[in-house]
């Protein structure tokens, strides 16, 4: 008889952990811990402003050039847009999302005349922008890759308080 309960108990226990297991696949974003314990929950692409800080090319990721830190900023919105700067003139373009491919189009910027390092980061920018990407979200973080294997690091915005800058509705 002890038997059968410790077999029941077992059982239920197991069945129990699977189920668990199954529906976390509709929980919504993962949520692990950050260093200091407090728990990190990846955010959405849409409505949260991204701003870079480092361009990559292929495996190789460098900082923005001094003086051009938080000059460049984007801004997924859930009618489609995407806006902000790419670090001398702001733009807009249309962005059709699908599973982890972006397909921009139609992007149409200001046309301030941009010099040096600005000019680097714009013309770095606009490429990756161009077309096809794919993204990567983690946390705070977004990495956006063109398909020449140019891309973007970007980090969500940060209030004050430590949570992401929510973007009026009107800026999206």
């Amino acid at each position: 008889m002890r038997r059968n309960q410790l077999s029941v108990s077992v059982t239920a226990l197991a069945l129990l952990t699977l189920a668990a297991c199954g529906s976390q696949k509709d929980a919504g974003p993962a949520s692990v811990s950050d260093d200091r314990g407090v728990a990190a929950v990846d955010l959405p692409l849409t409505g949260v402003r991204w701003t870079v800080n480092s361009l990559m090319d292929g495996d190789k990721s460098t900082s923005l050039p001094a003086g051009t830190e938080n000059s460049a900023h984007l801004t997924f919105a859930k009618d489609g847009t995407v806006g902000g700067s790419l670090g001398c003139n702001t733009f807009t373009a249309t962005a059709k999302v699908s599973g982890e491919k972006i397909t921009l189009e139609r992007l149409i910027s200001t046309r301030r005349m941009c010099t040096g390092t600005l000019q680097q980061v714009e013309a770095h920018l606009t490429k990756v922008l161009d077309g096809k990407a794919t993204f990567r979200l983690l946390h705070r973080g977004l990495t956006l890759t063109g398909p020449d294997d140019q891309g973007v690091v970007a980090t969500a915005e940060r209030t004050p308080a430590g949570t992401p800058t929510p973007i009026p509705s009107g800026q999206r």
